[in-house]
């Protein structure tokens, strides 16, 4: 697919990146209007930013937050797909009220594998409505959604695609109420733990100058950074991820010197980077290095998801 429209959005923006032959070509976001925070405002604010870069892509791809999802891994034995597909909603009987199975939409994809090795798959249970959500979005933009997917799968692809199939990764997304810490092999996801706490107060403090990670300049943003409280505050968020990581490391989930990629809003915030590489003893790069093509950390931040999902096979 020569060009696709990756989308997201939160409850004040919408985000699109533009991707061409598999690269990011650049993003832009622009505001919901606040009394139409329905699939049509989302709507609204998506056909606002294709007329600002001019774009005429009707293709599109969504990621569809964990909440909404359930994935687990299991073995193939001998099923035929046929088998498989009748036979997974009662695969999840023990995360679906029995009666609930129509609810949710499934699927499976299969890991990858050497030859002679049991064949593994990662599949995915998710809620009818969140899918039903996004259509109604793309449908009001007069968009196809051709690719819709759990978060946690498409970041995993954008770590296959950056060729560390196999190979031991860490995304860390920052938002402003918790922390997201997720450990990967591959495309699968082996171990998540969520921490309670984030960055709300320095969101707060750019606000109460009129600022936000979208508005305003970055030298405008780091004043704000520099200060005292948004300092202690990003030490703290620092020091508690810094602790989750050590005990993923005790137990042997985690290696030495893998690669960690931040997220969200605090990927953005210099010195809570500086105070997690520090501590952890290793580079933590934002997750923009994990895309190829022309995007801003700003906006690898919230779009890399979607961009994961862009880029599923």
């Amino acid at each position: 697919m020569a060009k696709i429209l990756a989308i997201t959005n939160d409850s004040e923006r919408v985000y699109v990146a533009l991707l061409n032959n598999g690269a990011a070509d650049g993003a832009r976001s622009a505001p919901i209007v606040s009394s139409r925070n329905t699939s049509e405002g989302i709507a609204a604010a998506i056909r606002n930013i294709k007329a600002k870069i001019g774009s005429n892509e009707s293709d599109a791809a969504m990621a569809l937050p964990d909440v909404d999802c359930i994935l687990k891994t299991m073995d193939l034995g001998e099923r035929t797909d046929r088998d498989l597909e009748m036979n997974l909603p009662y695969e999840f009987g023990e995360f679906i009220a029995t009666g609930s199975e129509s609810n949710y939409a499934y699927d499976y994809q299969v890991l990858p594998h050497a030859k002679g090795e049991e064949i593994r798959l990662l599949c995915a249970a998710v809620q009818r409505k969140a899918i039903y959500q996004c259509t109604d979005v793309a449908q009001d933009a007069k968009l196809n959604l051709v690719r819709l997917a759990p978060e946690t799968v498409a970041l995993g692809d954008l770590i296959v695609k950056n060729g560390m199939d196999g190979k031991p990764c860490c995304i860390i997304d920052i938002g402003a109420d918790t922390v997201l810490i997720r450990i990967y092999r591959g495309i699968e996801c082996l171990a998540s733990h969520e921490i309670m706490g984030g960055v709300a107060v320095i969101r707060e403090a750019l606000q109460s100058r009129n600022l936000g990670f979208f508005e305003g300049t970055r030298e405008e943003r780091r004043v704000v950074f520099d200060q005292q409280l948004c300092r202690d505050a990003a030490a703290g968020v620092a020091a508690n991820i810094i602790s989750a990581l050590a005990y993923f490391l005790e137990q042997r989930i985690l290696k030495p010197y893998t690669p960690i990629y931040l997220m969200g809003e605090g990927s953005l915030i210099p010195n809570l980077c500086e105070n997690l590489s520090r501590g952890i003893g290793t580079e933590c790069m934002n997750i923009a290095k994990l895309i190829p093509g022309r995007i801003e950390d700003e906006y690898a931040a919230v779009l890399a998801p979607a961009i994961g999902a862009a880029m599923l096979r």
